[in-house]
């Protein structure tokens, strides 16, 4: 993940089979994103399970509750598994 950003952003994950309800629904896993930098974020040997799907949000703010919208191109994100 990159974000081109100059303040931090969080890539939020949910475990859903649908697009996520931001501010709403509560992430699995909230994944910060210092301003202007790279990420690499592996979950190890054993893994995070998602049995229902993995669902993506990007927000300006750590916050469940926020819903602050990033520009576009701020951050590139990619998933890959096994």
């Amino acid at each position: 993940m990159t974000n081109y950003a100059a303040a931090a952003k969080f890539v939020k994950l949910y475990n859903k089979a649908s697009a996520p309800t931001v501010g709403t629904d509560v992430p699995v896993l909230t994944i910060s994103l210092a301003a202007n930098s790279e990420k690499v974020y592996a979950f190890g040997d054993q893994g995070k399970r998602f049995p229902l799907g993995i669902a993506l949000a990007i927000t300006n703010l750590q916050p469940v509750a926020d819903v602050t919208v990033v520009a576009a191109g701020d951050v590139v994100a990619s998933l890959s598994w096994a």
